[in-house]
């Protein structure tokens, strides 16, 4: 459905304006997450902050069938004594007790080592001890953890592999979210992303990116600046999306995880299936790929 702002619904939150449209047979709850998953545009661009004030004149669609409940779930893929590793689906928030409410009490005590975006998809590494904690915590600060990540982006790449090295810092905020940039050396943290391309079509290319770093929103600032935003990205896209295809979310996805046991000094190497939304994406897009690659740079 379509509407225009009146002058009477000017100042209103994208929220309430919904709410009021849809005569109320939808709940809050219902419309914020169908907003969160991009089925709402305002002036032709996504939006998916409830919060967005509107303006007298804008444009504003939404698309109520997507309000049909998405399949969340979290996958334990490996435990022992001291760590888990699950498989998230996006649209899950890395918070403690996200864990809790899809694992049961037995999470109560398991804490992320690291964090994905609430849209990213794929493998989290989790600690069950405090000296699990500080052990997996070392493996991040001294770089002895592989993180690979694929991604899908807009735009044809003109080399297939390549490195983006500099400095990461914040450049503002949109509707209570904190935006990062490059920034001058004394004003951020180094980030290091090595990049391989695997497939590509007319207007889109999959990614496979290694992250030497683990810096907040790194892949998806890197590729932004990169001018191959990633698709789904709103936040960080420059400019309108170029490529047809609008995913529900960004199309990143935690692939494959890799370390060595700090306590058996065991070799761990796990994969995440690809979710369904990101191969229809790539069935979409004719992005080929057999699931391999022969070297990272």
């Amino acid at each position: 459905m379509k509407y225009v702002v009146s002058l009477e619904e000017h100042g209103m939150s994208l929220l309430a304006f919904l709410k009021e449209k849809s005569k109320g047979a939808y709940s809050t709850k219902s419309l914020k997450q169908a907003i969160a998953l991009k089925a709402c545009k305002v002036g032709g661009k996504i939006e998916s902050f409830s919060s967005r004030k509107l303006s007298q004149g804008e444009e504003v669609e939404f698309v109520f069938s997507s309000l049909e409940k998405e399949d969340l779930t979290i996958t334990i893929c490996y435990q022992d004594e001291d760590f888990v590793v699950v498989d998230k689906s996006f649209g899950i928030v890395c918070l403690p007790e996200e864990f809790i409410k899809y694992l049961g009490s037995k999470a109560n005590l398991w804490r992320p080592v690291h964090r994905l975006d609430k849209d990213t998809s794929g493998l989290v590494l989790l600690a069950k001890n405090s000296k699990a904690e500080e052990a997996a915590k070392k493996l991040f600060s001294t770089r002895s953890i592989s993180k690979l990540y694929l991604a899908i982006v807009e735009g044809k790449l003109s080399c297939k592999r390549g490195v983006i090295d500099n400095f990461l810092g914040k450049k503002g905020g949109y509707q209570g979210q904190t935006l990062y940039g490059s920034v001058p050396e004394k004003e951020g943290m180094r980030a290091v992303t090595h990049y391989h391309l695997l497939a590509q079509s007319k207007d889109s290319s999959l990614l496979l990116c290694d992250l030497k770093t683990g810096r907040t929103h790194q892949i998806r600032v890197h590729l932004s600046e990169l001018n191959h935003p990633i698709l789904g990205d709103s936040q960080y896209a420059k400019k309108a999306f170029l490529c047809s295809y609008e995913p529900k979310r960004h199309l990143l996805h935690a692939w494959k995880l890799s370390f060595t046991h700090p306590f058996t000094q065991e070799n761990i190497e796990l994969t995440a299936p690809i979710p369904a939304d990101f191969n229809n994406a790539l069935k979409s897009l004719s992005l080929k790929w057999d699931g391999k690659f022969k070297e990272i740079v």
